[in-house]
């Protein structure tokens, strides 16, 4: 199961099935990140002269302490948690649950206690959202915060959010087929087997 599909599945599960919601954020990771958990701000790899695997192992070792982790000014994760506030919270979240600080499900795990605790209205509204991009617009402006919040670049992420929720419902609507057409056979096999007995 690719990270893709590993989200998906979580952030439907933390969002009520509700996939405008899913695919808005997903939209937002997918440009921060493209969906890697261990992402290191991609500036800062040759600035650290470290890889994102090597970073995470260094934070996750200690090598690199959680003050320096938090006040280092670079983005991190999936959803490339920067401030240093937002950091040393993520951080200690990780490590009290013993998770790697570039664990996915952790992440999730995080992203969805950050919401409820910091983020509640956000949290509301993306409940709330009709569409994929006006999920994607409540989340990048309210929680990504990035430094470019132009139109155009809010439209970019919100075009993105659209392709991923036409994707997902198409799945949706391809497993819903599935299910009907099985349900037929289903009751086209009672039916058969009612008439043997009556045969019989």
């Amino acid at each position: 199961m690719n990270n893709e599909v590993m989200l998906a599945y979580a952030l439907a599960n933390i969002f009520d099935r509700n996939m405008a919601a899913v695919a808005g954020v997903m939209a937002n990771m997918k440009v921060e990140s493209n969906y890697q958990a261990n992402n290191l701000q991609n500036s800062y790899n040759k600035s650290f002269g470290l890889t994102d695997e090597e970073y995470t192992y260094k934070v996750d070792t200690g090598a690199i302490d959680g003050m320096t982790f938090a006040h280092d000014h670079a983005g991190y994760g999936l959803c490339q948690w920067t401030h240093w506030s937002r950091k040393q919270d993520f951080y200690q979240y990780m490590k009290k649950y013993g998770h790697s600080v570039g664990s996915l499900s952790g992440q999730i795990d995080y992203l969805y206690y950050d919401l409820k605790e910091h983020y509640m209205k956000l949290f509301n509204k993306l409940l709330a959202s009709k569409t994929p991009d006006e999920a994607c617009r409540y989340f990048m402006l309210e929680y990504e915060k990035p430094a470019n919040q132009t139109e155009e670049n809010i439209a970019k992420r919100c075009a993105i959010a659209i392709d991923i929720y036409l994707k997902m419902m198409s799945d949706e609507t391809k497993k819903a087929n599935i299910k009907a057409a099985i349900s037929v056979i289903e009751m086209q096999l009672d039916i058969i087997k009612e008439n043997l007995r009556e045969v019989e």
